[in-house]
């Protein structure tokens, strides 16, 4: 009798040893199971870091253009020159010459680092080298040119692209015009985006947010806008990019 239970109880033992383990196709399931969940998390962690990196963009830019309004309050309500280089670096349309600070920097400027930016004239209110460039805009940066100071650059309509110093006043400017625009990082150009702190609509925007940038406005909202939508913007004349107030066609 107790021979037989004996029996009985290793035959259990033995029977829940083998249901203990795996077989070959159980394991294979559950690895494939594992690698689907990898395939679906994976992507999702990417765009999540994407998108955090996007609303950083957006944090940076919202703190420069806070700048660029702060500084108009405290100049009579005028915004900073947009370091356009014809009228920084020799008398420019008219004769004009700009010899202070720009918004950016103040020329001549330094861009060995992004440190050239503490001459510009936002850098008491924005006071951190760090917000002047986008996280997904790293160095190394080209050599000899302004994108070593920042990602972003001001629109030349705050200076009638050209035809007045510093700038016009903040109350020149509709809160929905774009201001500050996250630039064109193109490998093959130099010319014109990089060589002062200042574009015009048609030198493009970057495309680094996924198919779009970030846009900071007069209002100082700032958006994200498609590439696609920004290059048919900025054919608009006048419109939110071609705004120069002193000119019908926003030119």
């Amino acid at each position: 009798m107790f021979g037989s239970s004996r029996q009985r109880c290793s035959q259990d033992r033995s029977v829940l040893a083998v249901r203990a383990g795996f077989t070959l196709v159980e394991l294979l399931v559950v690895i494939a199971i594992i690698a689907l969940l990898i395939a679906i998390i994976l992507p999702a962690m990417a765009a999540a870091r994407q998108h955090a990196r996007r609303v950083a963009c957006q944090s940076n830019l919202r703190q420069l253009m806070t700048g660029v309004l702060l500084y108009a309050t405290e100049n009579k309500g005028f915004l900073p020159f947009p370091n356009l280089a014809a009228l920084e670096t020799a008398p420019g349309i008219n004769g004009l010459l700009w010899d202070g600070p720009g918004w950016l920097y103040r020329a001549p400027a330094d861009v060995s680092s992004p440190d050239g930016v503490r001459g510009g004239a936002i850098w008491p209110y924005a006071r951190s080298v760090s917000v002047y460039h986008c996280p997904d805009d790293t160095p190394p940066w080209k050599p000899d040119c302004k994108h070593a100071l920042s990602s972003y650059m001001m629109n030349g309509a705050a200076c009638a692209f050209g035809k007045l110093i510093p700038a016009y006043k903040l109350s020149r400017m509709k809160g929905n015009w774009i201001c500050l625009i996250e630039a064109d990082q193109a490998d093959d150009q130099f010319e014109p985006t990089w060589d002062d702190g200042c574009v015009d609509p048609d030198d493009g925007n970057s495309d680094r947010h996924k198919g779009g940038s970030n846009v900071a406005c007069f209002d100082g909202h700032v958006e994200w806008i498609r590439q696609t939508e920004f290059d048919v913007e900025s054919e608009r004349k006048p419109g939110r990019l071609w705004c120069n107030p002193g000119s019908i066609t926003g030119e």
